[in-house]
């Protein structure tokens, strides 16, 4: 996920304060929900909320480092599986398109 969508979330639970934002992006960033729960940011509700809401925002691929030269640019691949088990999402997700399943 990218910082400013990350601040996007932050600032829509009212966490407005830079140190408070410093300690949830440490928190966030360590995978740590506990960490981020016992800071006492938030409510424990409300940072579970919140904590689900980023986590379904964030990428499902994460790449280490990103090929900007070589012949390997464009990737092809092949995906299969039963109907319903989340191929055409999962092509979404990594690709940033929007088509319609079935």
């Amino acid at each position: 996920m990218d910082q400013a969508s990350l601040d996007k979330i932050l600032t829509g639970y009212d966490i407005d304060d830079k140190a408070e934002i410093a300690l949830a992006k440490k928190f966030i960033s360590e995978d740590d929900l506990n960490g981020l729960i016992n800071s006492k940011i938030l409510k424990e509700n409300t940072t579970r909320r919140m904590w689900a809401e980023i986590q379904n925002k964030k990428d499902i691929l994460y790449v280490r480092e990103p090929v900007v030269e070589g012949p390997h640019k464009i990737i092809t691949g092949l995906i299969m599986g039963a109907c319903g088990n989340g191929m055409t999402s999962l092509i979404n997700n990594v690709c940033g398109t929007v088509h319609a399943t079935g």
